[in-house]
């Protein structure tokens, strides 16, 4: 009886050994990607930004952006919400007028061919495009469903709990 214990117990401590190996190898590269993320995220948000500063805030960090004068472009917020499967993390800019410049899903593992609809880019070409090698004039640079706030107003969004209503 104790032969297979300690059989196990070894396995284990060899499986968290090379668990911890792994994550001491891939720890740097991941947190290296995840920085670029977040710099390309700021620069899709705040376009007229070329520089930027964290802070730390009482009830929330923000980066401010500046433009090529030094002036304030506007700022830049992460938000978190529970999705259906997943957390999804958010980055959204925001003029000094307050309007919004952009918003850009950092995180998500929602559902595919539903909840990650927020994150796809539809491609214009049909089958028949793919075929014969046709490229279309232009192709989509950004998903809809992101590109849909660039241009609101603040005040004009409204916080919507429990279903969606059907779009117009």
């Amino acid at each position: 009886m104790l032969k297979p214990a300690l059989i196990l117990t070894l396995i284990c401590a060899l499986a968290a050994a090379a668990l911890g190996f792994a994550f001491i190898l891939t720890g740097p590269r991941i947190e290296e990607q995840r920085e670029a993320r977040e710099s390309e995220a700021l620069g899709t948000v705040l376009p007229e930004a070329v520089e930027f500063s964290f802070t730390t805030g009482d009830r929330v960090d923000y980066y401010t952006g500046r433009d090529r004068d030094g002036e304030v472009a506007g700022w830049a917020l992460e938000g978190r919400a529970r999705g259906y499967s997943s957390l999804i993390r958010v980055m959204v800019g925001v003029d000094p007028e307050g309007v919004i410049t952009g918003i850009k899903i950092l995180e998500q593992a929602e559902t595919p061919g539903l909840g990650d609809q927020a994150v796809k880019v539809p491609s214009p070409r049909s089958f028949w495009d793919l075929l014969l090698g046709r490229r279309p004039e232009e192709e989509p640079a950004r998903p809809p469903f992101q590109e849909q706030f660039a241009g609101k107003a603040l005040e004009d969004l409204e916080v919507v709990v429990g279903p969606m209503p059907a779009p117009p």
